[in-house]
């Protein structure tokens, strides 16, 4: 079975606890502030379980309150399975610096992000399948050859030409934590364009 025939890898709309169904908000917007706040070391556990709950149900929330958070971490991990090593993983992109990167490479694509409703999984696959040339993509390669060490002259003098406020992650929270958009991204932007 693939995810083009079998119903169980699709997206989910509606999940269910405690045999009650409940309608998830799967909008990318939605999502994306959901990680936003669960990479934020300032808030308390229960102000992200509460984040959660605003952002991806509609009232009336769950009452098994731990079975809907990892119901919507499932659906934000879009059905892997993290495990520890990659909590380890350094992180490549911040949809709050990377916002208009991203705005302006899904626009190039025929995609204004302003006037979407699309799911967080369809966001992410768009994502995935961005133009290797796009100033996005390419700025990612540029974070990940910085990382491993393997800048070349070409790649040092493009940071400089782009900015190195554009390339570098400024917020370094996101040092440590995982990002399954990450894990796909790698082995994508390890070749230059």
């Amino acid at each position: 079975m693939s995810r083009l025939t079998d119903y169980r890898d699709r997206c989910p709309e509606i999940v269910t606890t405690d045999g009650h169904d409940y309608l998830l908000n799967g909008n990318f917007r939605n999502v994306i502030l959901t990680q936003e706040a669960l990479l934020d070391d300032e808030l308390y556990d229960w102000e992200k379980v509460d984040i959660i709950l605003d952002n991806m149900y509609s009232e009336p929330y769950p009452d098994n309150v731990d079975e809907a958070v990892k119901q919507a971490v499932n659906y934000i991990m879009q059905g892997r399975e993290v495990k520890e090593e990659d909590m380890l993983k350094p992180v490549f992109l911040d949809f709050s610096q990377d916002g208009q990167l991203i705005f302006d490479a899904f626009l190039s694509a025929g995609i204004n992000l302003d006037e979407s409703d699309m799911t967080y999984w369809i966001f992410t696959s768009h994502l995935r399948e961005l133009p290797k040339d796009c100033m996005l993509c390419r700025i990612l390669h540029l974070r990940l050859q910085s990382h491993r060490g393997k800048l070349t002259k070409e790649e040092k003098s493009e940071i400089k030409r782009i900015g190195e406020d554009v390339v570098y992650l400024k917020d370094n929270r996101n040092e440590h934590h995982y990002s399954a958009i990450d894990a796909a991204f790698e082995e994508y932007f390890s070749t230059p364009a």
